[in-house]
């Protein structure tokens, strides 16, 4: 009975046993050896690394310590191929987000961003005066932002004058038909005064004079500025109020020393204010000043706009798009600013190549020409209709040193493979000694950065434009200190990285801006040294729209400059530049 139980159990036993054996069987290719084949063998050996953390290296799939997305194979390639060219699979690419972008050519005309402010139209400034001397009695517009309209009363004033020549329009009129040119001449010295014929018949015909004389409004608009108050004594020409008429405003815009060649006057610049979202207005450039500004280095290009129902407000900031036209004008090849890598006076920017062994990306330097706000003018280096990395390029670039090739921060022929260590990019590296004044006025300019990279940090916006100003301010007495010719590439790019800096509109454009100055002042750092304190270069991945940003700190606690509370941790140290 026993054995009757226990035997459907015992045929499945055995059945699995088979199944095994024979599973064992298959899998080895039908021998018992326990040895892999060549394939798995050289499956294992296969180096995997991460496309956002590129020093992750690791013999086998996983996921990245870092971030945690999956690790990908690195790419190999024959021993001929060109060193300024990287194979990368499509995987690769997928998994490190990066997207190209088409050269165009334009041809007659050009765009880019510029920043303004709206100001009132100066043609309808006025200022309302006192016709009379006298003293103020009482006020109709006692705040600054009234609305008033033509013909308002706006404040009474008590003026002898004006009383004695009331009583002598009285007396004249008993004599009107025997002196009538006295008559008249006592009307016309009164409507001198602004008195109205209203006003007049008033006194006529009550026989007495009007004591606390009523001033009338000559414009519709608003007060901008009250200069009197009840009790004032006043000469007769001083400034009461000061009323703007807003129907017609002008919007000033900033054009830098580099933009002046491609802008003229007929050209549209279509623009919104934050107050207004989604609203956009246009108008054409009526006027560009004549002269530079001393500290902005920019001139006002002025664009008049109709503003019925006052929508648009003196001191609001306006964004918007130039859009220049020249029939002169030759064709131009732009990029966004992202396909860029800076590395000193050098530029190199990925063009997307393919053939039926698969995706590459060249390595390219570029000539960079006008600065369109978001966009690159290009004068040489890359073609029409070819296709540049805008987005991800920092990664490719990584990729390009794990396989020891030509990179933004190494370019020869010659190199070797090596283990990858994330550097800053090369700007003039070159170890000089500083001495006297110039040592102290780096010192100076070193702090300045670090305070504007602090205030970054805590999203301080009116903190870090003001830190902006400083470093600019510093960096031109930094330029106008002799120095030897080791030093001129420095100042040539530190002359190129604070022309902008401190006119930022925006949290967004000053980080933006911060990237320069960043790759500017870690290349000095390096020249240079530091002084009693040591400083930790950082390193994020995720900034600079994913393609990777650096940046300077006393504090090797990581506090992100480029994404302030939201991402606050990000990023790692990747140099330690001990004190002197």
């Amino acid at each position: 009975m026993l054995t009757k139980l226990n035997k459907p159990y015992i045929l499945l036993l055995i059945g699995l046993l088979l199944g095994v054996l024979l599973g064992t069987s298959f899998f080895s290719g039908g021998s018992g050896s326990s040895e892999s084949t060549p394939e798995a063998a050289a499956a294992a050996d296969v180096e995997y690394t991460c496309s956002m953390h590129p020093q992750i290296r690791q013999q086998g799939p996983g996921l990245c310590p870092i971030c945690g997305m999956e690790l990908i194979p690195m790419e190999t390639e024959g021993a001929g191929m060109d060193p300024n060219r990287i194979r990368m699979s499509a995987t690769a690419i997928q998994l490190a987000d990066i997207r190209t972008t088409r050269v165009e050519s334009s041809q007659g005309a050009t765009s880019w961003a510029v920043d303004g402010k709206i100001y009132p139209d100066e043609r309808r400034v006025y200022a309302q005066t006192a016709h009379v001397a006298g003293r103020i009695e009482a006020l109709g517009v006692d705040f600054t932002g009234a609305f008033v309209r033509k013909g308002e009363v706006i404040a009474h004033i008590y003026a002898p004058e004006l009383v004695t020549a009331q009583r002598e329009i009285i007396e004249a009129k008993k004599v009107m038909n025997q002196q009538p040119e006295l008559y008249q001449a006592a009307i016309n010295r009164l409507k001198n005064w602004k008195f109205t014929s209203a006003q007049i018949d008033q006194v006529l015909q009550s026989n007495q004079a009007i004591e606390s004389f009523p001033i009338l409004s000559d414009i519709t608009g608003f007060v901008s500025h009250k200069h009197i108050r009840v009790g004032d004594h006043v000469q007769e020409g001083q400034q009461l109020y000061e009323i703007q008429d807003l129907k017609r405003v002008w919007a000033l815009f900033d054009l830098y020393e580099d933009q002046l060649s491609q802008a003229a006057v007929g050209d549209t610049i279509a623009f919104e204010v934050a107050a207004l979202k989604g609203q956009e207005f246009k108008g054409v450039i009526r006027y560009l000043d004549p002269v530079l500004g001393m500290e902005s280095r920019a001139i006002k290009a002025r664009v008049e706009i109709d503003n019925p129902n006052n929508q648009l407000k003196p001191e609001m900031f306006v964004r918007g798009t130039l859009q220049a036209a020249s029939e002169t004008q030759e064709s131009s090849l732009s990029i966004p600013k992202s396909a860029v890598l800076w590395t000193g006076k050098r530029s190199v920017v990925y063009v997307k190549e393919q053939d039926e062994e698969g995706i590459y990306f060249h390595l390219r330097e570029v000539e960079i020409g006008a600065d369109f706000g978001s966009t690159y003018e290009i004068l040489s280096g890359i073609e029409t209709d070819e296709e540049v990395a805008y987005h991800g390029a920092f990664s490719i670039d990584a990729a390009a040193q794990l396989a020891g090739k030509n990179s933004m921060m190494q370019n020869t022929s010659s190199m070797e493979p090596h283990e990858h260590t994330v550097e800053k990019v090369e700007i003039a590296v070159v170890k000089t000694p500083l001495k006297g004044s110039v040592r102290d006025q780096f010192d100076q300019l070193l702090l300045s950065y670090l305070s504007l990279k602090d205030a970054l940090t805590q999203d301080d916006f009116e903190a870090s434009i003001q830190y902006a100003k400083d470093f600019h301010a510093l960096g031109e007495q930094f330029l106008a200190e002799e120095s030897d010719e080791p030093l001129q590439e420095h100042k040539d790019y530190l002359k190129e990285v604070i022309m902008h800096l401190h006119h930022s509109a925006d949290m967004e454009a000053l980080r933006e801006q911060f990237l320069g100055v960043s790759d500017l002042m870690i290349a000095m750092l390096r020249s240079y040294g530091v002084g009693t304190n040591q400083a930790y270069i950082q390193f994020c991945p995720m900034a600079n729209n994913n393609s990777g940003a650096f940046w300077i700190s006393v504090d090797e606690e990581i506090k992100n400059p480029y994404f302030g509370a939201s991402m606050l941790m990000c990023g790692s140290v990747e140099e330690t530049i001990a004190a002197e």
